[in-house]
């Protein structure tokens, strides 16, 4: 005899143990099919969305293939739903078990007929949020259940084949590299209508209360004037200036003289070359597409790590 006879169907680790099978379900073996998918039959399948699940099912998840209302009642510990047919039609579900955040799913991506062997082979893919993931902050029970015809020879067993991957929702620095080009296009074009003159400021802001603004005033693409401005959350002493013509530079203070080029070309070369696996990088535009923010920020790192040009404002 089988030892999939003996063994309930296989789980990824993200679920919970394993239950024993019931008589009308598919038992699952170990392994998978030795022949290639040459030698499968796609099945049709449909998904049974409003299908109703007890609650202890979706919560410890699992792997199944039911073949009848009994054992649909068993396992999922409802009544079987109207709109499946046990004389001609089995039913497939996956679940991964509870989890505390949203972001996840669990999907149902094939399932063959080997008619050589007797045997199906149900394909699930199981998804988690990337730590870069917006997720919505409640107990979520990700599970697909798939209704589908019975097929001929009638099966004997079945066999899994489970995936998983993590989501990334970020862009890659490859795209936010598309994204800096198409900004600088479009920051090129104003430059061209207005003689390359312009102003920006930059704002910093530490932890500790310590902030200062630098503002920069750029005619036909030199930087002509820089002003400087501490700010202090506690009050206290303050320093501010100004620099004109050839005294541009002259201080040591706040962001340096340069013109907006220089920042795109440092997003492009110190900052989209970080690797985001190690670091939270981070690239925006304003209304008008011109560039607003491009940093990195090491994730092993906690206080005043933000790297990258961040412009508040922008004006022609």
């Amino acid at each position: 005899m089988r030892l999939a006879y003996l063994f309930a169907s296989t789980l990824l680790s993200t679920a919970c143990a394993t239950d024993a099978i019931v008589e009308g379900e598919l038992p699952f073996e170990d392994g998978a099919p030795a022949t290639g998918k040459a030698d499968a039959a796609a099945l049709e399948v449909t998904e049974l969305q409003f299908a109703d699940i007890s609650t202890d099912r979706l919560q410890k998840g699992g792997t199944f293939i039911i073949t009848t209302k009994k054992a649909w009642e068993r396992t999922m510990g409802t009544k079987a739903p109207a709109d499946v047919d046990f004389s001609r039609e089995w039913v497939a579900f996956y679940g991964t078990g509870s989890k505390n955040t949203g972001g996840y799913s669990a999907r149902i991506t094939g399932l063959s007929h080997y008619a050589n062997h007797g045997a199906l082979l149900l394909e699930t893919k199981a998804t988690s949020p990337g730590s870069d993931c917006l997720v919505t902050q409640a107990f979520t029970n990700p599970h697909t259940v798939v209704k589908f015809k019975v097929p001929s020879p009638r099966p004997q067993f079945a066999y899994a084949s489970p995936s998983s991957e993590v989501k990334k929702c970020s862009p890659t620095n490859a795209e936010r590299l598309e994204m800096l080009g198409d900004s600088r296009v479009s920051f090129d074009a104003a430059k061209a209508k207005h003689d390359n003159s312009y102003t920006y400021t930059r704002d910093f802001q530490s932890f500790s209360g310590f902030g200062f603004q630098t503002t920069v005033v750029v005619a036909n693409g030199l930087v002509v004037e820089r002003h400087y401005k501490e700010q202090h959350i506690s009050g206290g002493d303050s320093t501010s200036w100004s620099e004109t013509g050839a005294e541009v530079g002259s201080h040591d203070e706040g962001f340096p003289a340069v013109n907006v080029d220089a920042l795109y070309d440092q997003c492009a070369t110190e900052v989209l070359t970080k690797n985001d696996e190690l670091n939270w990088v981070n690239f925006s535009t304003d209304e008008n597409n011109f560039l607003q923010a491009c940093t990195f920020t090491p994730k092993n790192c906690q206080d005043d790590c933000t790297r990258g040009p961040v412009l508040s404002t922008l004006e022609f």
